[in-house]
């Protein structure tokens, strides 16, 4: 992204900048929290739509992390009006032995979808706009990751985690809204300078999902003493919308 400066004069709503890239003027409004766009005349949007992260969760035999919210990245006519503009929470991680999904984000029509909660040992990671990660225990079948809706669901990003149960070598992480998979579902997606949809990370390693970026919350093992037994929240979501000028 280029110098900003100034605001924009042909739309509200969010936080809205003016700046150049490449010799363009860009108008750019970046919503963190539930608001109205509002365009004065019709134009060519660009526009990131990223839900909330889910939540890590608390387990014996490993943690794991949870998965990142479902991403849109996408371009369209829009014509002059008032659009609601939706920011889902993350997931909120607890001591509990217990996932949360995160929730949804929307603009234009158009929804990303929470990413899923952490499974634990004998417990799938949920399914979500992207997967939840799920841990290693010996001989249970059903420690496996939750599936990604968002690509069937809507236009969008979003990876399960592996469906197969891992092996006690491999981390432990939620799916990411990422360009691809990668070898850990990890990565996330560059928009504009920025990285959103990061998947959950393990081993208590990692803290919460960053605000307003759609990350998966870290998870906790369920040995450690109180008050470090809580596993983390689900980043909240994001809206951005930019035009040229």
């Amino acid at each position: 992204m280029g110098i900003s400066y100034g605001r924009p004069t042909i739309a509200r709503g969010g936080k809205g900048i003016k700046y150049t890239e490449n010799g363009n003027i860009y108008g750019m409004h970046i919503f963190y929290s539930s608001d109205f766009f509002v365009l004065l005349e019709d134009r060519t949007c660009d526009y990131l739509i990223v839900a909330g992260g889910g939540s890590g969760c608390r387990g014996n035999n490993g943690p794991a992390g949870g998965g990142a919210g479902g991403l849109i990245l996408t371009s369209s006519n829009i014509t002059k009006g008032a659009y609601s503009v939706v920011i889902g929470a993350g997931g909120i991680g607890t001591a509990n032995y217990v996932s949360y999904n995160g929730n949804d984000s929307s603009c234009f029509d158009l929804t990303a979808i929470g990413g899923g909660g952490a499974g634990r040992s004998g417990y799938p990671g949920k399914d979500g706009g992207s997967g939840g990660g799920n841990s290693y225990y010996l001989n249970v079948s059903s420690s496996y990751g939750g599936v990604a809706l968002q690509p069937s669901s809507n236009p969008g990003i979003g990876y399960g985690a592996p469906i197969t149960r891992r092996t006690s070598s491999m981390p432990r992480g939620g799916g990411a809204g990422g360009e691809q998979p990668g070898a850990n579902y990890f990565d996330g997606l560059t928009v504009w300078g920025n990285v959103y949809g990061i998947g959950g990370f393990n081993y208590n390693t990692n803290g919460p999902g960053r605000a307003n970026t759609g990350d998966g919350g870290g998870g906790v093992s369920g040995l450690v003493e109180a008050p470090n037994n809580v596993a983390t929240n689900g980043g909240s979501g994001i809206v951005i919308i930019r035009y040229q000028i």
